[in-house]
This record gives C-alpha cells, sequence and structure tokens, in this order.
C-alpha cells in the first residue's frame, strides 16, 4: 500500500491520503494524533506507526519529499515481511525528486515514474456496484436531503440511511457524502443533474 502523508510536528496532526494497487487517489483514512511532537522525524514516525496499525501490515518506509509552513509531506510504502531493505531505500531515494514533481501536479516527472503517474490518472471503476438502495440513498444525498428526509422518502430509518451510506462510501473509497458522491457521478452511478422538482 501507497500513502502520502502530510504530517504537522507542532500539532501532531497526520494527514494520509492511500492508494492501494492501481485504483486512483483515494482518500480513505485521517489520522489525528493528540500527541504532540516536537521534530519532524517523530512526526513522520507517528504516520507511519499510524499507517502500519491501519493497513495491518508490519513494515514501513517513508520517503520525505518537502517541508513547507512547518508540514512534511513524505510517501509512505507500507507492506508485510519482508521488510524494505537497503536497494530499496536506495531506490526510493532516486525516485524522491520525480515523486516531488508528481505531487506538485508536474507531468514531467520522468521516465522512471510513468507507471506510477498513469496509475494516479486512470480511473478504476469500483470493484462493486452499488445496490439498488445505495444507488437511491446516493441520488438523494445528491439533491442535498437530509438522512431523515431520505428515510421518509424511502420508507426507512434514517440508521438505516446511514448504514447505506457506510457501505457505499467502503464500495467508492471515499470518506464523505460529497466525495463520495462526486465519485458516483465520475462512474454515472448517479445523476450528474437532478430532474426537475426532485427536491420537492
Amino acid at each position: 500500500m501507497v500513502s502520502l502523508v502530510t504530517v504537522q510536528p507542532a500539532t501532531g496532526r497526520c494527514l494520509v491520503r492511500t492508494w492501494e494497487g492501481g485504483a486512483a487517489p483515494v482518500l480513505v483514512r485521517v489520522v489525528v494524533d493528540r500527541g504532540v511532537t516536537t521534530t519532524l522525524t517523530a512526526a513522520l514516525e507517528r504516520g507511519a506507526a499510524a499507517c502500519v496499525r491501519w493497513a495491518g501490515t508490519g513494515r514501513a518506509l517513508a520517503v520525505p519529499l518537502r517541508l513547507r509552513e512547518g508540514r512534511l509531506d513524505a510517501w509512505l510504502l507500507t507492506r508485510d515481511d519482508p521488510g524494505f531493505g537497503p536497494d530499496e531505500v536506495e531506490h526510493a531515494a532516486l525516485l524522491a525528486p520525480g515523486l516531488l514533481r508528481l505531487l506538485a501536479g508536474e507531468t514531467d516527472t520522468g521516465p522512471a515514474l510513468e507507471p506510477v503517474v498513469r496509475a494516479v490518472r486512470t480511473v478504476r471503476p469500483p470493484e462493486q456496484t452499488l445496490t439498488r438502495r445505495e444507488g437511491q440513498v446516493l441520488g438523494l444525498v445528491a439533491l442535498g436531503l437530509t438522512a431523515d428526509a431520505i428515510g421518509r422518502r424511502l420508507g426507512i430509518s434514517g440508521r438505516t440511511v446511514h448504514k447505506h451510506l457506510e457501505h457505499a462510501y467502503g464500495k467508492l473509497g471515499c470518506a464523505d457524502r460529497l466525495s463520495a458522491v462526486l465519485r458516483a457521478r465520475e462512474l454515472g452511478l448517479v445523476p450528474a443533474d437532478p430532474p426537475a422538482g426532485a427536491t420537492g
């Protein structure tokens, strides 16, 4: 698993954007570590530890990229045994400049990063389609309805609406309503424009 980690040592906050396989980048987890750290290294170690715990893997390799406004951005690779050896650490150091250019949105990252660039720019369809009910719920969320309003319209409880949303988030690789609706629209799972009078 590959993650982009942003750590803020002064506050102990750690934002993790995770990529799995060849999927498009999706924010799947935000880790907030309330313990305040004093150095960038310690903050990055906290972020790496949080990723390892969340991913259930045993080893992590961090590639620090840039320091700006008290924040450190780094690529973080996690995996089970075997861990990362000296050759992989050296290779990661060689890739760092290209990864930094990719992070900055540049397209000329060099030939070594072509597979990474293709993976980041390719939108893969979801591995599972949404159920009919999940699609209905997301469609109504797109109209701005609350969970209770959606529940009344569909004849289900607000709690059930939240359950359908949780399942949809997992399938779409999203963490909130807005990103789920946008992703579902990209994939054609909910209409881009609501029908006239749909919110009434």
